[in-house]
């Protein structure tokens, strides 16, 4: 498990992992519970550094969603939330760039692009017609801050992506 050095460093993954449960809400408005491929690859990612010391990885299933959302039907809407981040800037790279291969491979499209004081935020979507699939956020500090990638399954209709946008732009 990562150490964090400052304060700062723990307020920046503290804010990492508000936003991948910010957008947890928004998805579990969604309207039906058939899911595209999940996050399969981005979970085969998390497995690939979940022995590196340097490296956070999280995988949040529907039960684990479950628990904190208590029954609720809604939650059949979600796949999996896969967290990976490290403060290691070499092992950052390799994580955004095998992140950013997938992205490719699965024809995501750019959402948003964003550097704020050094840290490039990248989020992307995928869709089966009119519903998103796929959200996945990217991180890239290019130092010793947070890094990582951030991948969420859902069935979201894409006529709420603009709340997407508002709560990444305010973050």
């Amino acid at each position: 498990m990562a150490t964090f050095k400052t304060i700062k460093q723990l307020h920046d993954m503290k804010r990492l992992i508000l936003l991948a449960l910010i957008l947890l809400p928004i998805s579990l408005t969604a309207q039906t519970t058939e899911f595209s491929k999940d996050v399969a690859q981005f979970e085969k990612l998390s497995e690939k550094y979940a022995d590196n010391d340097a490296v956070t990885t999280m995988s949040i299933d529907r039960n684990m969603l479950a628990m904190f959302a208590g029954d609720n039907e809604m939650l059949d809407n979600i796949g999996t939330v896969v967290i990976i981040l490290t403060q290691d800037a070499s092992i950052a790279d390799k994580i955004i760039a095998e992140s950013n291969k997938i992205i490719r491979r699965i024809d995501a499209e750019q959402l948003i692009a964003a550097n704020h004081e050094g840290q490039n935020i990248a989020v992307y979507i995928s869709k089966d017609e009119d519903i998103i699939t796929r959200i996945m956020v990217t991180i890239s500090s290019g130092g010793s801050e947070e890094s990582g990638v951030i991948a969420i399954s859902c069935r979201l209709p894409e006529d709420m992506l603009d709340q997407v946008v508002k709560i990444a732009n305010n973050l």
